[in-house]
């Protein structure tokens, strides 16, 4: 009898000999990968080398401008006050308006 995880690594290599093939939908490969325990990047790469994603162009940006001196740096930040959470919220929200006023 073949071990757990060479059935494992049987299930995935057919899965992705059937994605590449085109044997099965798009649907049925993110099923099937997200019940063997595949991450999203390399299901997303197995879709786009069977090119049923489109891929994706990158390129290059000019540079943001620099701020001028003596601008104040606008940091936002969310914080739960209420519920389970709201007690951490509070000291968090404690913690911002110290580091504000030093």
């Amino acid at each position: 009898m073949r071990q757990p995880e060479q059935r494992e690594s049987d299930s995935v290599a057919r899965l992705m000999a059937e994605a590449l093939a085109g044997q099965v939908s798009r649907r049925a490969v993110l099923h099937r990968a997200g019940a063997l325990g595949l991450s999203a990047p390399l299901v997303g790469a197995v879709l786009a080398a069977q090119g049923r994603v489109p891929r994706v162009e990158i390129r290059s940006v000019a540079p943001a401008a620099p701020a001028s001196l003596g601008e104040p740096i606008k940091i936002g930040a969310a914080v739960s006050r209420t519920g389970s959470n709201g007690r951490m919220g509070l000291y968090q929200i404690e913690a911002y308006q110290l580091r504000e006023a030093q």
